[in-house]
């Protein structure tokens, strides 16, 4: 009997603790989300699978932004 608990392709690795910082900055000013943005999201998603905190920074003109993915 195997005991696969053990074998890295059964268990994904996890990241729990960690934390990812996005900063995106545009001259866009419109506040739909840009592409590089949407990236920055689906990315985000892919990391918090295996545990990690993912936060972005938008710089753009006028505004600072800090928020949560």
């Amino acid at each position: 009997m195997t005991d696969l608990t053990l074998d890295p392709v059964t268990v994904p690795p996890r990241f729990d603790g960690l934390r990812a910082l996005f900063i995106h900055a545009t001259l866009k000013r419109s506040p739909e989300p840009s592409h590089t943005e949407g990236l920055a999201r689906v990315s985000s998603d892919l990391l918090q699978v295996v545990g990690l905190v993912a936060e972005l920074i938008l710089l753009q003109p006028g505004a600072c932004v800090a928020r949560k993915l």
